[in-house]
């Protein structure tokens, strides 16, 4: 069996290709990586597992290897964010990567 974080072994390997940044195998004896999910990321190969973008970051994307800061005037409150919301009216920001 592949073991996690690999995937298309031959038979009787243990050891598959590693999935390739941005995706993920948790599994054993997967037949193929998945693409992390958006509003996650892995920067690294061999994961099994992707981790979710931080409070002021996003990512709309699906298979990422990193998580994009929220623009000035925007912000992301909770980890895990696809997408950066717009500061409300009469609300403004003026950092990137802003939580509120």
């Amino acid at each position: 069996k592949c073991r996690p974080g690999t995937a298309d072994c031959a038979a009787g390997l243990v050891w598959g290709e590693p999935c390739g940044a941005g995706s993920f195998s948790d599994k054993p004896a997967a037949s193929q990586c998945d693409k992390c999910a958006a509003g996650s990321f892995t920067n690294t190969t061999g994961s099994v597992s992707c981790t979710e973008c931080a409070a002021g970051t996003a990512q709309n994307n699906t298979g990422s290897e990193s998580c994009t800061a929220c623009r000035k005037g925007a912000f992301s409150a909770d980890k895990g964010a696809s997408v950066c919301e717009d500061c409300a009216a009469g609300h403004y920001t003026d950092k990137t990567g802003s939580v509120s």
